[in-house]
């Protein structure tokens, strides 16, 4: 790519200014975290919490082409650098993430139980059992990721940043 110092000299004369067209810098992205985001060692910075708090906000219920409905739970993840992360999960999500833990961690710490599935004869997209739903999820998801031993984590990272 040739770069030029083009100069536009239509207003100098008038004002005695020129411009002077510059190449843009490029953007780098940069992990600030002390962690690093994706940290070699599991247990590397244990103790180290990240996220003050988390809510699920309203149920999104999704309507697909051939597998029926499914709800979708917009999370809100709040940093102790006063940021909001927001991530959208599905229950499956919150399953495997769960099964992740306690594959990994379950020795190290205590890893709280989901709320159930579904029964077949429950209305799961009914308000009452949604807000229920919400709230324990919430309450979850909270218990993780204020853990010190599992909020540095690169799983719990993963669940937060990951789309």
């Amino acid at each position: 790519m040739e770069h030029t110092n083009n100069v536009d000299t239509s207003q100098e004369d008038e004002h005695n200014v020129s411009l002077h067209i510059v190449a843009p810098v490029p953007i780098n992205i940069q992990d600030n975290t002390s962690s690093g985001m994706f940290a070699d060692s599991r247990r590397q910075n244990e103790g180290e919490v990240w996220c003050k708090s988390c809510t699920l906000g309203d149920p999104i219920v999704i309507r697909g082409n051939n597998s029926g409905k499914y709800t979708v739970w917009t999370i809100s993840f709040y940093t102790l650098r006063g940021t909001k992360i927001i991530a959208r999960r599905r229950y499956n999500d919150f399953v495997k993430f769960k099964d992740q833990l306690n594959s990994l961690y379950s020795q190290a710490t205590y890893i709280p139980e989901l709320p159930p599935k579904t029964y077949f004869y429950q209305n799961r997209f009914g308000a009452r059992f949604l807000e229920k739903r919400r709230k324990s999820l919430e309450f979850w998801l909270n218990s993780v990721i204020l853990n010190p031993k599992l909020s540095a984590t690169p799983e719990v990272k993963n669940f937060a940043l990951a789309s």
